[in-house]
């Protein structure tokens, strides 16, 4: 076998994972799995001109599930930065990456849709849910439900929110801040369980009273393939004195 032919065959068996042209995820390429997202932030100028709407993205998730290039396919706001803030927390995104025939991790295109919602009239937040870390999440807690912005999980829509109340004891001690809490949606939109995944005050009270708000928060549930199903998200809770 000629030399430079032998060279060039050794090269490319040592081409690494990461060089791997990545293939668009359809058909026999499952999807990769969504373990964490970011919401994206409104700029202060694109809160002000009242923009809102989608930003369309084709993402590359690598074969460690990490996101490498992200590409604007349908803008939003070029103007006032929504399009760049979409793009910077889709880099943000973690995932299980796809697997080829032999079960190696490989490269895919995806494509993500982040939403901008200004808060509505009647007072609900307007992006209320994320998805947790999920190694932080216990296993028993989160059962069979799918994470936060899965693919091909249409993600709950808040209906209802309850305001968390301040204790008496946290209000003298001046607490404000916020509390994260992990909640499972069911298919009936009810919070079926929630736990505190990072605290604020576990001495005066405000992490309990964290939860017991979280537990009466109602949304239309989740939809997968058209069927309701059970949800693991994250919110976060705010304790601010007036």
């Amino acid at each position: 076998m000629p030399v430079l032919l032998l060279a060039a065959i050794v090269g490319a068996l040592m081409i690494p994972q990461s060089a791997q042209t990545p293939v668009r995820a359809e058909g026999e390429i499952a999807h990769p799995r969504l373990t964490y997202s970011a919401q994206p932030r409104y700029t202060d100028a694109a809160r002000k001109a009242n923009i809102q709407g989608i930003v369309e993205l084709d993402v590359v998730v690598l074969a460690d599930g990490n996101v490498g290039d992200v590409r604007v396919t349908k803008s939003l706001d070029k103007v006032h930065g929504l399009d760049d803030a979409a793009i910077a927390a889709a880099k943000q995104w973690k995932f299980r990456p796809s697997l080829d025939r032999n079960g190696n991790p490989i490269p895919v295109i995806v494509t993500l849709k982040l939403e901008f919602k200004l808060q509505s009239s009647d007072g609900l937040p307007s992006v209320a849910l994320r998805a947790p870390v999920l190694s932080e999440v216990p296993a028993d807690f989160r059962q069979d439900a799918r994470v936060f912005g899965a693919l091909g999980v249409q993600s709950p829509v808040l209906a209802a929110s309850v305001e968390p109340k301040y204790t008496s004891a946290a209000m003298l001690a001046k607490i404000q801040g916020t509390v994260d809490v992990d909640v499972v949606i069911g298919p009936d939109g009810r919070v079926a369980r929630a736990r505190v995944a990072r605290s604020l005050d576990a001495v005066n009270g405000l992490d309990e009273m964290a939860l017991a708000a979280a537990k009466q928060w109602t949304f239309s549930p989740a939809l997968e393939a058209g069927q309701p199903v059970p949800v693991l998200a994250r919110i976060t809770l705010n304790f601010r004195l007036h």
